[in-house]
């Protein structure tokens, strides 16, 4: 006898919920919010601003992660946007605390973002992402190199 599953798909407060737990420490958005120089992305950010503007800003990690994220995935603002929004790993590199299901900014941020960061900024901010992970590499194989040779001194004692 062959039984159907239930047609209907489980509630939402049945669903069971993976990200109670901690959040994978190898998870690539994870590392690379390791490698990211937050400090001198922020002062570039808050570079183009105004403190005469009627309107606060939005942290900058959120704003540089969201920039970062869609130029490394190639999404569109509003895919972005709701990327972030979905995904408890784009959160974390965005700088939140915590998990929130409201949308995080509207898609139409990243124009203004776009204006006041201006292409020499943004520039700037994806080559020092390139050299910081670079060096993290050359970092990363250097410290596999030196296990290699300590395993083998050790075998040949």
């Amino acid at each position: 006898m062959i039984r159907e599953p239930n047609k209907k798909q489980r509630p939402l407060p049945g669903f069971e919920n993976p990200f109670e737990q901690n959040l994978d420490q190898n998870n690539r958005w994870v590392r690379l919010a390791e490698v990211v120089p937050w400090v001198e992305f922020s002062k570039a950010y808050y570079s183009s601003m105004s403190s005469e503007q009627a309107a606060p800003a939005k942290p900058a990690p959120l704003m540089v992660g969201a920039v970062i994220i869609k130029h490394r995935q190639r999404w569109t603002d509003e895919e972005t946007v709701l990327q972030i929004q979905e995904n408890p790993y784009l959160h974390y590199f965005c700088g939140f605390s915590g998990f929130s299901l409201k949308q995080p900014f509207a898609p139409s941020l990243f124009v203004e973002i776009r204006k006041r960061m201006g292409v020499e900024v943004y520039d700037q901010l994806e080559q020092s992402i390139v050299e910081k992970l670079k060096k993290n590499q050359t970092v990363k194989e250097q410290k596999k190199e030196d296990k290699t040779r300590l395993r083998a001194m050790l075998r040949h004692r």
